[in-house]
């Protein structure tokens, strides 16, 4: 169902709320390298944007109409979602006893830079990231600790450590489609981002491109460049140090950038209504949600699509990833 007028958009967006958030929150772990995960319910859940909202908050007119048109789907099944963003000890554990070692690893993307004034050759211009060579998942150019989210992992280096998590637990893990990543913020794109409508709310909820980070790294201040706060961290941040949703998960905005399952696609005609991802089309490009410590403020709201390159050899220092788990009804 294709969900066009603002009157059923609000009117639904009610029922959504109330089916997932009625459900009392169950956590599970499948062994002991296992991460975390909480069982998710069945239900609905609208996916994409609202017309108009795009430009209300500063989207680039070359990115509009990706989350368009705004499209239901129900999921009838229960799954499992890691509580938290998959952690460089946890990638770390699999690296140490598979041995596990990328054939094409070249280097890391590094991150956005908005500068002030032109510092450096560090400093990116607007939109253009910057090859960092030599950097990895163990040495991403900042200092992380094993409770961080891990980064600079290409799809192949992610789909070997759902292999081997998957031996572990008994079941298959795999990544969040994009039905089911939106479903889980917890209301869909019943607010702009998962805290509400406000980007003053920012800070409290998780670890973004704010005030922190641009005076650390001398970069633009303005409210379309940076959240007008504080987190305290210029780059990642131990998972779980904000605030969660209502269902007990955390960063679903801002930290890392989550990899998911879908292929990616321009708009959300061809989206599955039934939960699962839009596995056609262009699949060396993935889609992604959420934002991270180096995005834009419009890349972090709940109904922006953004874009991983999935090609061998592809790893950026913002990008990281959450398991997904189907479970018995």
């Amino acid at each position: 169902m294709r969900l066009l007028g603002l009157f059923v958009y609000g009117a639904t967006l009610a029922v959504i709320s109330h089916q997932i958030g009625a459900q009392p929150i169950k956590a599970f772990k499948d062994c002991e390298l296992c991460p975390e995960m909480v069982a998710i319910p069945p239900g609905r859940v609208l996916v994409g944007m609202p017309r108009g909202m795009e430009e209300k908050f500063g989207i680039p007119a070359v990115n509009r109409k990706r989350s368009e048109p705004v499209t239901e789907v129900i999921i009838g099944y229960r799954f499992g979602v890691g509580r938290f963003e998959v952690t460089r000890g946890q990638f770390a554990a699999f690296v140490q006893e598979t041995k596990y070692s990328p054939v094409d690893s070249t280097g890391c993307w590094a991150g956005y830079g908005r500068p002030a004034v032109p510092v450096n050759n560090r400093r990116r211009a607007i939109g253009r990231p910057d090859v960092g060579y030599g950097l990895s998942w163990s040495d991403p150019g900042f200092a992380q600790t094993d409770d961080h989210p891990v980064v600079c992992v290409s799809l192949d280096d992610i789909n070997k450590y759902l292999g081997w998590i998957s031996q572990k637990a008994g079941r298959n893990y795999r990544l969040l489609s994009e039905s089911e990543w939106n479903y889980v913020v917890g209301g869909g794109i019943k607010t702009a981002w998962p805290w509400g409508g406000d980007a003053a709310g920012a800070c409290g909820y998780g670890n973004f491109s704010d005030l922190t980070r641009a005076l650390a790294e001398g970069l633009d201040i303005t409210p379309d460049n940076e959240f007008q706060c504080f987190d305290g961290f210029v780059n990642t941040a131990p998972v779980g140090s904000f605030a969660p949703n209502k269902l007990g998960i955390y960063d679903l905005a801002g930290n890392v950038m989550e990899v998911l399952a879908d292929c990616f696609q321009d708009d959300l005609e061809s989206l599955p209504r039934d939960g699962s991802p839009y596995v056609q089309g262009n699949c060396a490009l993935r889609s992604s949600k959420g934002g991270s410590w180096d995005s834009f403020p419009f890349a972090t709201l709940t109904g922006y699509r953004s874009i991983f390159d999935a090609r061998p050899g592809q790893r950026y220092t913002f990008a990281g990833f959450r398991l997904a788990v189907t479970l018995a009804p």
